[in-house]
């Protein structure tokens, strides 16, 4: 088996932390930390901007882990039910961001 210098599969780039995997592990932390902060502001002070910063995180947030709900929904032959797995995954993000 051949391996890949920036593969997410590569051991060397798993031992120093590195390659794209990484970089999309860390940009999902930081949205799913943006997030939460931008809830706890709108819990602390409701209004449209916090509502709006609140919303535009969870895009972000969204668009980031679509690759992933994508995946699931074809490993798990759910393509005829694919826009339910996508709110099922919604409100998995939003619960999870809850606590």
């Amino acid at each position: 088996m051949t391996t890949y210098p920036y593969r997410c599969g590569n051991h060397a780039a798993r031992r120093w932390g590195t390659g794209p995997c990484r970089q999309k592990s860390d940009a999902l932390e930081v949205a799913v930390t943006d997030y939460i902060q931008a809830r706890t502001a709108l819990d602390a002070a409701p209004g449209a901007r916090a509502r709006a910063l609140a919303d535009r995180n969870f895009a972000r947030l969204a668009m980031l882990a679509a690759p992933r709900v994508r995946y699931f929904t074809r490993t798990y032959g759910l393509t005829d039910v694919a826009e339910d797995a996508e709110q099922v995954c919604a409100i998995a993000l939003h619960r999870a961001a809850e606590r």
